[in-house]
C-alpha cells in the first residue's frame, strides 16, 4: 500500500478470519496489537467490524512495524504506531500489554520463527489471543521474499511450543492459526 499497490481485496477473506476470533476483544475496546502492520489495512479493517468506532477507540490497535513510513500511515489514520524490527526486537515494556496479537504474512519473512513466535507470546496478556496468518506451502514454494514455507503440521509444531492450544483453519490463500495464551 505504501508503494501505491493495494491488495485489501485479495486479503478481504484472510482479514475476516483473522479479525473474527478476537472479535469480543474489539468490541469491549481491548488492547491489540498488529505485528507488521503494513500500511494499516488489517487495522482499518478491525475498526469497521464495530459500530460506531471513533477516533479515539483506534488508540486501542497499536501497529508495529520497521517501516517508519508505515507508522506514520497508522498514526495518520489515529491507531498507535511503534517502528520494531522484529528479528531484533526486545518488547522493552510491551511484555503481557495486549488482550489480542495479530500478524498477517509476517512469519513467512522471518528467519528466526521460533524467536518471532516467542515474542509474540511476550506481547500478549495470560489468558488472550495471537492470531497468524501465513500463506500456503503451496502457494509460495520459490517466493523469494520468503525464507519459511508452512504446511498445517509444521506451523502447528512451531505455535504449540510456546501455546497450549492451536486451532488451525485454511481459506482460499492462507492458514489462520488461533493460538491461546
Amino acid at each position: 500500500a505504501i508503494a501505491g499497490k493495494v491488495r485489501d481485496k485479495a486479503y478481504a477473506e484472510t482479514f475476516r478470519d483473522v479479525a473474527m476470533p478476537i472479535q469480543d476483544v474489539l468490541l469491549r475496546n481491548g488492547q491489540i496489537a498488529d505485528i507488521g502492520c503494513g500500511a494499516g489495512a488489517l487495522m482499518k479493517f478491525m475498526g469497521e467490524m464495530v459500530p460506531g468506532w471513533s477516533n479515539e477507540r483506534r488508540k486501542a490497535i497499536v501497529g508495529y512495524d520497521f517501516s517508519e513510513k508505515a507508522v506514520e500511515l497508522v498514526k495518520a489514520m489515529e491507531f498507535g504506531g511503534k517502528v520494531a524490527d522484529f528479528r531484533t526486537y526486545c518488547p522493552n515494556g510491551d511484555e503481557h500489554s495486549f488482550d489480542a496479537v495479530v500478524s498477517t504474512h509476517v512469519i513467512e519473512h522471518v528467519s528466526d520463527d521460533e524467536r518471532f513466535v516467542t515474542l509474540l507470546r511476550a506481547l500478549v496478556k495470560e489468558g488472550g489471543t495471537v492470531v497468524v496468518a501465513t500463506p500456503w506451502r503451496e502457494e509460495i514454494q520459490g517466493h523469494f521474499e520468503h525464507v519459511h514455507a508452512y504446511t498445517e503440521e509444521s506451523l502447528r509444531e512451531l505455535l504449540s511450543k510456546k501455546f497450549g492450544s492451536v486451532k488451525i483453519s485454511r481459506n482460499s490463500r492462507d492458514f489462520v492459526a488461533v493460538c491461546a495464551a
